[in-house]
């Protein structure tokens, strides 16, 4: 993993439907990815397309790893 954005924003990457390989942060305030990351739609409007973390849509979902409580 080599780049990190900010999990609040709402951009594939952050996004339950892009089934990209991504990694939420121990302070669950970024998410590490490939410099290049690139995953696949999946159930949204790019269904089955591949799109970058910083693409987006109109038909964003919180990552559920995102609404997960953080153990304490």
């Amino acid at each position: 993993m080599g780049t990190r954005v900010k999990s609040a924003i709402p951009k594939c990457l952050s996004c339950d439907r892009w089934a990209g390989v991504r990694r939420l942060s121990v302070d669950r305030m970024s998410i590490d990815h490939a410099e290049n990351a690139r995953g696949t739609c999946v159930g949204g409007p790019w269904h089955h397309t591949q799109r970058e973390t910083i693409s987006a849509c109109g038909r964003w979902i919180v990552w559920a790893e995102l609404k997960t409580p953080r153990p304490h």
